[in-house]
């Protein structure tokens, strides 16, 4: 501000301000300056983001805690979150009815490990979750699905179809099929004389397998993410006999500029702000990362109900590198359908 006080006071004085007038106007921008932006908005940003990487590698398991639950936020979904914490060796351990609370929660007994909250769940009432909480809380852990039942006659049969579809009842030694079947023969209506009583109508031996990809399927319809495996593993085998050989995420920080290759993943991202001309750019994931990829407008025309309908898609394009940034401009892409062997 020094080296522009005079030239600001003698603008001031070729426009008729008194000079004692200007000296107050220039020493208020002085005050100002100190404090205004950007200095204020720079200061206070780098400020948060040194605080956020100093949790993130010292304490990863807290920073994603806390990102999860304040969902939905952020650029990053919980999915995305989650396989980053996974990568730096957080574990995570399922939504549990007899463990679980309402929010994710770092856990007691295990380093870098977290247990997921109820607030994973999609379509789950909270109201109805902190009731069963504050029940469990008071007498103790549920002995079995009926005394569930018994006890919070208040959880919706919807609910209890969510709690066993994502597997929260895996405690009563059932898996998720073999819960939400017997959740639907059961009576739940605490003034029926057959309260908590099942219409065993069909054998639970004719239940389905769970195949790989179902249970991937079941994983990504309740929670939106799945901390078991991620769905590109379900296509790796296929995808390295392949040649040429589809890159892993991995596998570009060593892979030349300029180089044509295939890559395959799911769609975590997708954005085509107005300013960029028609330009559309995609964040892609797989079982080891992330990557993004550059539609010019043309390939986008051709191939933008594909991005709509196949989150899970294969990329045929040239890798560019430039200042430490590695993109993917994209020249074909083809939808991956679910392995029919999983």
């Amino acid at each position: 501000m020094k080296g522009l006080r005079q030239r600001i006071l003698n603008g001031m004085l070729e426009h008729g301000i008194a000079m004692e007038y200007a000296e107050k106007i220039y020493q208020t921008i002085v005050g100002f300056s100190s404090y205004g932006f950007p200095e204020s908005h720079a200061a206070s940003f780098a400020l948060l983001t040194y605080a956020s990487c100093y949790i993130k590698q010292h304490h990863p398991d807290l920073f994603v805690c806390s990102l999860l639950n304040s969902q939905p936020m952020g650029f990053y979904s919980p999915r995305a979150l989650i396989d980053d914490a996974k990568r730096h060796g957080v574990r995570f351990f399922d939504v549990c009815i007899q463990s679980s609370d309402w929010d994710c929660k770092p856990s007691v007994h295990k380093p870098l490990a977290l247990r997921l909250g109820f607030n994973s769940l999609y379509g789950v009432p909270k109201q109805e979750v902190l009731k069963m909480l504050e029940e469990r809380q008071r007498h103790g852990a549920f002995k079995d699905l009926k005394d569930l039942v018994r006890r919070c006659p208040f959880l919706r049969r919807q609910t209890l179809l969510k709690f066993a579809t994502a597997g929260a009842l895996k405690s009563f030694q059932m898996e998720p099929r073999l819960a939400a079947w017997k959740i639907m023969s059961l009576n739940i209506n605490p003034q029926s004389l057959f309260f908590t009583q099942s219409e065993e109508g069909h054998s639970q031996q004719l239940l389905p397998h769970e195949g790989d990809w179902d249970f991937i399927e079941r994983e990504y319809q309740s929670k939106g993410f799945s901390i078991h495996r991620h769905p590109m593993d379900l296509f790796r085998k296929q995808l390295d006999q392949e040649r040429p050989r589809s890159l892993r995420a991995k596998d570009l920080k060593r892979t030349p500029g300029g180089r044509n290759l295939s890559i395959a993943g799911l769609l975590a991202l997708h954005q085509r702000p107005p300013t960029a001309k028609g330009f559309s750019f995609l964040t892609m994931e797989d079982e080891t990362g992330s990557f993004n990829v550059i539609l010019t407008p043309d390939i986008y025309e051709k191939y933008r109900l594909d991005l709509v309908f196949y989150p899970l898609l294969k990329i045929h394009g040239r890798i560019e590198k430039k200042s430490g940034v590695i993109h993917i401009k994209d020249q074909h892409l083809e939808p991956l359908k679910p392995p029919q062997t999983a």
